[in-house]
């Protein structure tokens, strides 16, 4: 049986290597690519899976909060008891990079939001267009940094996140 289904913009990557060295070309760039959430991984010609790849697996823990509010990801509890002492990685679901607004928090703390050109304009936050090389038209990249020691209450730069994620942000 063969399936089929269009792959509109899709784009593949193929790659032999090793996702054993944390600091390898092919860690590095499954790590950095933080809205994705999905890895497929190919081994051809194994019948077995190998104890290595299954170990790479099998200790990832993952749990879906439904309705969060944004402006609770910047909040100082959630940031010393998730962000500071762990590495949490949290991804928006249900929503496309091409056209929806996505969030993303990194295991290196930064807080990503992926704005629509509507969301951005009503938002109030600096951002960096994406460019057409980067193949994401009209859509605009907000980082903020959840462990920069600036960003704490009653710092302006932090009020003004707070103020934005919890007015202009569903």
């Amino acid at each position: 049986t063969i399936m089929a289904a269009p792959m509109i913009n899709s784009c593949f990557h193929f790659h032999s290597g090793s996702l054993d060295e944390p600091k390898s070309k092919e860690s590095s760039i499954v790590l950095s690519r933080y809205f994705n959430h999905a890895l497929t991984v190919i081994l051809p010609g194994v019948s077995v899976i190998p104890k290595s790849v299954l170990k790479c697996f099998s200790d990832q823990l993952a749990y879906k909060v439904h309705k969060l509010p944004l402006y609770r990801l910047v909040e100082t509890p959630f940031i010393e008891a998730f962000v500071r002492r762990g590495a949490i990685h949290i991804l928006s679901s249900n929503t496309k990079l091409d056209t929806d607004d996505c969030v993303v928090v990194t295991p290196s703390g930064w807080l990503i939001l992926h704005l629509t050109k509507d969301t951005y304009e009503e938002f109030g936050l600096e951002a960096r267009r994406q460019t057409h090389l980067e193949k994401k038209s009209d859509s605009f990249v907000v980082k903020i940094n959840l462990l920069a020691d600036h960003f704490r209450p009653g710092k302006k730069g932090y009020n003004r996140v707070l103020y934005c994620l919890k007015n202009r942000l569903n």
